[in-house]
């Protein structure tokens, strides 16, 4: 199945959208660590609305979703780099069985930690912004984070099966410049209708329509353009030359132990799975600050 995003706009009104499908992205994800259900479908969301973010931005960087802090997940974060490069980890908490509460909502599965949205530019300032939990699930969330941050109306649709997640995005434009104060009455009339009739889609339909299935599904008097679709990868950044920093969190007693049994010290990437060795030599080039090369 086809890993892609694809963007739309409406000819007579002032909305935007995104509508994404991952399949091989989402089991890339998943298949370096044993997620419980629920965790899953946790990244998977995650992975679809940084996605959509990232597009809907047109954002030369990274875009990140992270949380962090003392709940059954403790840390978590998913990535999009130059809008079609993607990535995703969790970490739970060893001390919480969270596959025993399957039906943990979002906000119950991160607890107190801070959920936070982060733009690094290839070029130009960071900049990260903490979005509010005030709903049980990331979708919510994320709409109410636009609308407060950034004055745009929003509505994010998700929904899963066994082998994708879907997604949509409808985000309200502003009107144009010197607009009427009829035109902005029917501007806002326009976005009220787009976004009561997206709240008739059922999961099942998000899951199983394509995207000009599901816009003409829902609008079929509108005129809606719709971009080429955009494919979608999952796309490590580890290296043998970042993979070598975790070995200075080792003392050099603890290397020359591994050292004095196995042939090299082995450091596996926590995104991808890939597993790196660094033997004697490479640790001796480390410690002299010399960079290496596999």
């Amino acid at each position: 199945m086809t890993d892609e995003l694809t963007r739309f706009h409406f000819h007579e009104i002032p909305v935007r959208g995104h509508w994404i499908r991952l399949s091989n992205v989402w089991t890339q994800a998943l298949s370096h660590k044993e997620y419980p259900t629920n965790v899953q479908l946790m990244l998977g969301e995650m992975l679809a609305i940084t996605a959509m973010v990232s597009n809907n931005i047109k954002y030369n960087g990274a875009v990140s979703i992270q949380s962090a802090g003392k709940g059954p997940i403790h840390f978590s974060f998913a990535e999009c780099r130059q809008e079609t490069k993607l990535r995703a980890i969790a970490q739970l908490n060893p001390s919480e069985d969270i596959s025993l509460r399957a039906n943990m909502n979002f906000r119950e599965m991160i607890g107190n930690s801070k959920l936070a949205i982060s733009l690094l530019p290839e070029q130009g300032i960071p900049y990260q912004g903490l979005v509010e939990m005030y709903a049980p699930d990331l979708a919510q969330n994320m709409e109410r984070y636009f609308e407060k941050s950034e004055q745009l109306d929003t509505r994010i649709l998700l929904a899963a099966d066994k082998s994708s997640i879907t997604g949509c995005l409808w985000q309200r434009l502003p009107s144009a410049e010197g607009a009427t104060d009829l035109t902005l009455d029917e501007d806002q009339d326009a976005w009220d209708s787009v976004s009561a009739l997206v709240s008739t889609i059922s999961k099942s339909e998000l899951s199983e329509l394509s995207p000009e299935q599901l816009l003409v599904r829902l609008f079929p008097e509108r005129s809606i353009f719709l971009d080429a679709p955009k494919a979608l990868e999952y796309k490590c950044t580890c290296s043998t030359q970042r993979t070598s920093q975790a070995l200075r969190t080792m003392s050099s007693d603890e290397i020359n132990e591994i050292l004095k049994t196995d042939k090299a010290v082995q450091v596996s990437c926590e995104f991808c799975g890939k597993t790196y060795e660094f033997d004697e030599h490479d640790i001796s080039k480390l410690k002299k600050g010399e960079p290496l090369v596999h």
